[in-house]
C-alpha cells in the first residue's frame, strides 16, 4: 500500500506561510527534515513562492521582491502597483488603475513598456510573452526586446503560453483548436472528434473526446499517441515522466508513464492536490493531513 512519506497538517502550512523553508531528503534512509531558512516574519502583508531566486512580497502596501535571506531586494518601479513572479529573467508589472504594463529585470529596472494597444499580458515563456486586447480579441506575442513578434492566425481569437515549442490557439465561438509554432504559423489542428486540449507538457497534451468525454494524450506531431488513447475519466499533465489518471471502469486511480502503463495505483482515500511530481515528490491529502508520495 502506498504510504505518505511524511505529512503535515494544514495548521503547519498556515503558520509558516511567511517563512522560507527547505525540505531535505537523506537518500539512503529517506529521512526528511524541514529547515527554516528565514524565520517567520509578519513585516510583509503577503508573500508569494520563490521564482528564479526572488519572491514577491508586500511591505507597507508597496510591492517588492525579496531575496533568499528574506530581505527586500528591490521595490517595483513607482508607476506600478502590481507584479508577477519572474519567468525567463523578466517579471510582468502593471498599474491596476491606469492599466499601464511593462517588464522589469532582476535588478528592478524597467526593460520596456507593453504597447498600449494591448490590455492584458502574461509572463514570458520560452522567450515569448502573450499579449491581448479584450475588446478586439487580438492576440499576439512579444519578444524580449519588447517588439511584437507576431499576431496569431486570424481564424483564432484565443491563445495560450508557449510550451514545448508550441502554443494552443482556438476560437471561442466556433472552429477547431490548434497549435502554432514560434514563427506564428499554424503547426496543426487537433482531430475533429476532440473539442478541447491543454498546453503541452513533456511533449504530450491532454485532449477530450467530444462524444464520450474521455481524456487521452496528443503528441507534438499532432497525431494521437495510440499508446495512450482517450480512455480516462480524468487526467493531469505529465510531470517528471508521470501523469495522474483515473478510470472508473478499470479502477485505475494513480500514475501512468508515457507508454500509458499504470506505474502504481493510489489508495482511494488519497487525493492528489496538484497531480504532478516536482523533484520526485507529489502532494496528496488524506483527511486533514497533507503529505508527499514518491515515485515508488
Amino acid at each position: 500500500m502506498k504510504k505518505l512519506k511524511f505529512a503535515m497538517v494544514v495548521i503547519f502550512a498556515l503558520i509558516t506561510v511567511f517563512s522560507l523553508t527547505q525540505i531535505s531528503v537523506n537518500a539512503s534512509t529517506t529521512e526528511k527534515t524541514i529547515k527554516v531558512l528565514v524565520p517567520p516574519t509578519f513585516n510583509y502583508e503577503w508573500v508569494s513562492q520563490f521564482s528564479e531566486g526572488l519572491a514577491l512580497v508586500s511591505e507597507n502596501g508597496k510591492v517588492a521582491f525579496a531575496d533568499a535571506t528574506g530581505n527586500i531586494a528591490f521595490y517595483i518601479p513607482s508607476q506600478f502597483n502590481d507584479a508577477y513572479n519572474f519567468s525567463d529573467g523578466l517579471a510582468l508589472v502593471r498599474n491596476q488603475s491606469t492599466r499601464e504594463m511593462g517588464f522589469i529585470d532582476n535588478s528592478g529596472e524597467l526593460v520596456f513598456d507593453i504597447p498600449a494597444q494591448f490590455s492584458s499580458a502574461s509572463s514570458f515563456s520560452e522567450g515569448l510573452a502573450l499579449v491581448s486586447n479584450s475588446s478586439t480579441r487580438e492576440y499576439g506575442y512579444l519578444n524580449k526586446a519588447g517588439d511584437l513578434a507576431f499576431l496569431i492566425p486570424e481564424q483564432f481569437n484565443m491563445a495560450s503560453d508557449f510550451s514545448d515549442g508550441l502554443a494552443r490557439v482556438g476560437n471561442v465561438t466556433s472552429g477547431p483548436t490548434g497549435f502554432i509554432d514560434k514563427t506564428g504559423e499554424l503547426a496543426f489542428t487537433i482531430p475533429e472528434q476532440f473539442n478541447s486540449a491543454t498546453n503541452f507538457s513533456e511533449k504530450l497534451a491532454r485532449v477530450w473526446n467530444t462524444i464520450t468525454g474521455e481524456v487521452g494524450f496528443l503528441n507534438t506531431d499532432g497525431n494521437l499517441s495510440f499508446t495512450i488513447p482517450p480512455q480516462f475519466n480524468n487526467a493531469r499533465n505529465f510531470s517528471e515522466g508521470l501523469a495522474f489518471v483515473s478510470n472508473s471502469l478499470t479502477h485505475e486511480y494513480g500514475f501512468i508513464d508515457k507508454s500509458g502503463n499504470l506505474v502504481f495505483n493510489l489508495p482511494s482515500s488519497f487525493v492528489p492536490k496538484k497531480g504532478a511530481f516536482y523533484e520526485s515528490y507529489a502532494i496528496v491529502s488524506y483527511g486533514i493531513w497533507w503529505g508527499f508520495i514518491d515515485k515508488t
